[in-house]
């Protein structure tokens, strides 16, 4: 299973992401920026973007590899990585469908960054007030936290 901890900027995504690996057997930590720093070292400067994920190939990149783990590694992969943009989000859960990768996606709000679905979560809920129950199901995960100032999606 693919877990992705989307959030807010310095919400501890890293920390999390890294205490969840040493305590599921098996995991395994993916940092998708990785594949941005190699697009860097290995493109013209003038190719390059602000941020990686504005580039189409970094985007690419990290749905096929993605895919390719979650069909072929047994353990779950942890994604500990920001997404700001919807579309960005569908174009890498979309390389995963298309490439018949198995699992479910739940990006995860960091505390006081939860979309309205979530703030409703029962006490006793996995991961309540942070992943999003309200959602659509597996490979349509809510983006959360909304970028300041849109309308939550829920």
């Amino acid at each position: 299973m693919i877990i992705w901890l989307n959030g807010a900027f310095g919400a501890g995504k890293t920390t999390v992401a890294s205490a969840l690996c040493q305590r599921l057997p098996g995991s395994f930590c993916y940092d998708p920026e990785n594949a941005g720093y190699f697009l860097r070292q290995n493109t013209p400067a003038c190719l390059h973007t602000p941020d990686f994920q504005d580039t189409p190939l970094w985007r690419q990149i990290n749905g096929l590899l993605l895919a390719q783990l979650a069909r072929e590694y047994p353990g779950d992969i942890i994604i500990p990585m920001t997404l700001v943009s919807r579309s960005y989000w569908q174009q890498i859960t979309g390389e995963l469908v298309k490439q018949g990768a198995g699992g479910a996606f739940y990006p995860v709000g960091g505390p006081g960054n939860h979309c309205a679905a979530a703030q409703k979560a029962q006490p006793g809920d996995a991961l309540a007030g942070t992943v999003c129950p309200g959602c659509p199901g597996p490979l349509h995960g809510c983006f959360c936290p909304s970028p300041a100032g849109a309308p939550d999606p829920h």
